[in-house]
């Protein structure tokens, strides 16, 4: 079973608020949110984002800090209001 993460307000789904933060996301489905799927808030911190699956959000991925980049792999966009890391 692949876990979701849905219908969350305007913050985000998963709204990341401190450069210490470990976020580790594999298997999952990020869907239906008003806001990002996954807001980073331009902290520089390296997330695991692995065969994650962002789906008919307002934007798939926000905030997020160039150094961040290399955490996402094997990730699917699909139906956001952006399919793109902005």
């Amino acid at each position: 079973m692949t876990p979701d993460v849905m219908f969350h307000a305007s913050a985000g789904a998963i709204d990341v608020h401190s450069a210490s933060a470990v976020l580790a996301l594999r298997d999952s489905t990020v869907r239906d949110c008003f806001g990002p799927g996954l807001h980073l808030n331009n902290y520089l911190c390296v997330p695991q984002v692995e065969r994650t699956a962002f789906v008919r959000n307002a934007i798939a991925v926000q905030g997020c800090a160039l150094e961040s980049v290399p955490g996402f792999v094997d990730n699917t966009v699909s139906g956001n209001g952006a399919n793109y890391i902005p």
